[in-house]
C-alpha cells in the first residue's frame, strides 16, 4: 500500500511572500490560513506533519489553526502538540493531519538542555507520535518534531527521537529539524533512518522559500517501508518549502 506524506513548516500561517513585499507589517496582519490549505489541498497527501502551528488565542489574527486545516483540507483525524504556551499568541507546537485514526496518539515532550549558553536561542520543543492503520494487517508509526536550534537542544531531541524508535517498525519520522544532512545530529538519525531525499535532485533545499539555501526539513523512514518518490515544490507560502514523499508499506 502507497502513502503520500507530507511535512511543511507553515510559520503559524504567515504570507511569506507578501512578508517580503510589505516588511513593516505585523505578523498577525500577515496569517493567510486559506494558501496554506489550497497548498495542502494542491498535493492531496494521506498523513500531514506541521510545524510552527498556534492554538487558540486572544491575539487577532491567531486561531486553533490545527482544527482549521484540518476541516479546510478534508482530514477527518488530527492532533496539535503544544511546546510552548507562548504569552497572549496562545499555544504552539506541531501538528498531524491524517485520513486515518490516530492511534495511541501523543504529545512527547523533548528534554530542556540542562547548560545553557548565555547568546543561545533555546525553545521547549515537542514530539507527537502516532500510529495509523490505513487497510486491514498494515501498520505504520508516524512522527514528527520541530528541533531546536542550538546544538544542546538537537542532541536531546536526536536521542528522544531514537529513544522512540523501534527499527523493526514501520515509521516515518518527520519535520524541520534545523540542521543540514552533514551535520553529526543528522548523521546520528541516519544510523536508523532512511532519507527520502536520496530521491531528490542533490542540489534540493527548503529554506528560506524564496530563494533556498539550506535543506533542514527531513521525511525519514526505518523498518520495513521503502520510498517510492520525493519532492519540493517551488512554492513561496510559508518561508520553508513543502516537501512530500510517497511510501509503501
Amino acid at each position: 500500500m502507497k502513502l503520500k506524506i507530507m511535512t511543511f513548516n507553515i510559520q503559524h500561517g504567515v504570507d511569506h511572500g507578501r512578508r517580503l513585499r510589505e516588511p513593516g507589517l505585523a505578523d498577525a496582519a500577515l496569517i493567510d490560513l486559506g494558501r496554506v490549505a489550497d497548498t495542502i489541498r494542491q498535493f492531496d497527501p494521506d498523513i500531514v506533519s506541521l510545524n510552527e502551528v498556534r492554538d487558540l488565542s486572544d491575539e487577532p489574527g491567531f486561531s486553533a489553526q490545527t482544527q482549521y486545516l484540518a476541516k479546510a483540507c478534508g482530514f477527518p483525524f488530527y492532533f496539535f502538540g503544544e511546546a510552548l504556551g507562548a504569552g497572549n499568541r496562545g499555544p504552539y507546537g506541531n501538528a498531524l493531519l491524517s485520513r486515518y485514526p490516530l492511534d495511541q496518539v501523543e504529545r512527547i515532550m523533548i528534554p530542556d538542555p540542562e547548560h545553557k549558553k548565555a547568546a543561545g536561542h533555546y525553545e521547549t520543543r515537542c514530539m507527537i507520535r502516532a500510529e495509523i492503520h490505513p487497510a486491514p494487517g498494515t501498520s505504520l508509526c508516524v512522527m514528527n518534531s520541530h528541533f531546536g536550534l542550538e546544538p544542546e537542544e538537537a542532541e536531546s531531541a536526536v536521542d528522544t527521537v531514537l529513544s522512540l524508535t523501534d527499527p523493526a517498525q514501520a515509521t516515518v519520522f518527520m519535520g524541520d529539524l534545523n540542521f543540514e544532512p552533514d551535520s553529526c545530529y543528522i548523521q546520528h538519525l541516519l544510523r536508523v533512518y532512511r532519507d527520502s531525499a536520496v530521491l531528490l535532485p542533490a542540489d534540493i533545499k527548503t529554506y528560506p522559500s524564496d530563494a533556498p539555501e539550506i535543506k533542514i526539513d527531513y521525511i525519514m523512514a526505518c523498518g520495513p517501508c521503502r520510498f517510492t518518490s520525493a519532492q519540493v515544490p517551488d512554492l513561496v507560502i510559508s518561508d520553508h518549502r513543502p516537501y512530500l514523499a510517497e511510501i509503501e508499506i
